[in-house]
């Protein structure tokens, strides 16, 4: 078995590598044999991550972290007990002697109950949405914000004089090298008459280089309230978010501000943004895929479930009827074996194969949703457990109003 997932795993690596098209190839890959190995392996995986350590899957997990995934780190392995007496009988081990759960999902007939979550599930640690290291990420400076000027009113105009000393102030502030200056002589600007968006954007790029990104931020906010179609303010306000590892929001920044004024060097920090987002997302959507199939795999074992149960109620009303008992009937677990439809439908030799076909595969109820009839029988079997049996968030799946749902 192991050879054999091996070599289907080889062959699957081997296919990416060459990118080959050679169908003889793909029919000996996808052969009953093979498929079957990959999905038992697959399903030992899912239950316990830790058997991607083993040295002879190195070259699949090696595969799987280049993927994106992360790997579980190996349990360290505990110190042997000391044993007095060498004759002691050994433990039987997990080749030999199976646990009962998986006894019984191998023997739908006599099988016990499955649990609703699993405990290898229960222990599972959920995915970490890790963002890359990224040095040039900072938390948000603490200082205190600068004054914002006050708003412009109506059509009132400056005086000869505020103008002239307006001048000044920005004609000193574009000639200086000093990042600090900039701000300070600006800020003077700011206080002295309303800003305009271009003193705003100037001083929020002064603050951006001065690696400020929180008060560039209010900066950009403030000019693009008064002009949102403000490229400066744009380019800045995303180079800002940037700083701050908010990805998401800086490519839609940057893309807003460079479809107004393209520059290249604006463009080049677009680019890193939106791949950078691009790992985050993908590491989002693995971590929605995960969460959607423990999901899965719950309602599948309600299914499974109730499968079990109502055919163990089945026999035993059968049994009962026998021998001049009463069968299970309304308010007791299971399904109403006084309801003329399910004791037509648990005669009805076309129902009771489906069922068995489901029983020995779940994914099969998908071959029956357009049967009316066996969806009407799969609908009452869920409907006849008592509420509740739902998820974590209280709600019940595999049932709705008309019937079955998978």
């Amino acid at each position: 078995y192991q050879r054999r997932v091996h070599g289907v795993f080889s062959l699957l690596k081997e296919t990416s590598q060459t990118h080959s098209t050679n169908t003889t190839t793909m029919e000996q890959m996808l052969n009953d044999q093979n498929l079957t190995a990959l999905r038992l392996f697959l399903q030992n995986i899912d239950k316990n991550p830790g058997l991607l350590n083993h040295p002879k899957l190195s070259f699949f997990k090696t595969w799987l972290e280049e993927k994106g995934m992360r790997i579980p780190a190996p349990a360290p392995t505990p110190a042997p007990a000391h044993t007095p007496t060498p004759a002691a009988a050994p433990e039987a081990t997990p080749s030999s002697a199976p646990p009962k759960k998986q006894l019984a999902a191998d023997d739908p007939e006599n099988s016990d109950m499955e649990p609703v979550e699993s405990d290898s599930e229960a222990h599972v640690a959920p995915m970490e949405v890790v963002d890359e290291v990224d040095p040039s990420v900072m938390a948000p400076e603490t200082d205190e914000p600068l004054p914002m000027g006050a708003e412009a009113s109506g059509d009132a105009e400056l005086s000869e004089s505020v103008q002239e000393q307006l001048a000044a102030l920005k004609a000193q502030a574009a000639e200086t090298d000093s990042l600090q200056q900039k701000v300070e002589l600006l800020t003077r600007a700011i206080l002295l008459a309303p800003p305009t968006p271009l003193i705003l954007a100037n001083r929020a790029d002064a603050l951006l280089k001065l690696r400020k990104p929180a008060a560039a931020l209010r900066d950009t906010e403030a000019a693009l309230k008064m002009n949102p179609d403000s490229a400066k303010s744009l380019k800045i306000r995303g180079k800002a978010l940037r700083l701050l590892g908010r990805w998401e929001e800086a490519a839609t920044v940057l893309r807003a501000g460079q479809k107004i004024d393209f520059d290249d060097d604006t463009e080049e920090v677009k680019r890193y943004v939106e791949e950078k987002f691009g790992k985050i997302e993908s590491k989002r959507r693995q971590e929605e895929i995960r969460k959607r199939n423990q999901n899965d795999r719950r309602r599948q074992r309600r299914v499974r479930n109730a499968m079990r149960a109502n055919r163990k109620a089945a026999r035993e009303a059968k049994a009962e009827a026998k021998s001049g008992g009463m069968g299970m009937g309304p308010g007791g677990m299971g399904p109403n074996f006084e309801d003329p439809e399910m004791m037509a439908a648990l005669n009805d030799a076309e129902v009771m194969r489906a069922l068995q076909d489901i029983m020995q595969n779940h994914d099969n109820i998908a071959k029956y949703q357009d049967n009316p009839k066996i969806m009407k029988v799969l609908g009452k079997l869920m409907g006849s457990f008592a509420p509740g049996e739902g998820d974590s968030d209280g709600h019940a799946h595999g049932r709705h109003a008309g019937g079955f749902h998978h």
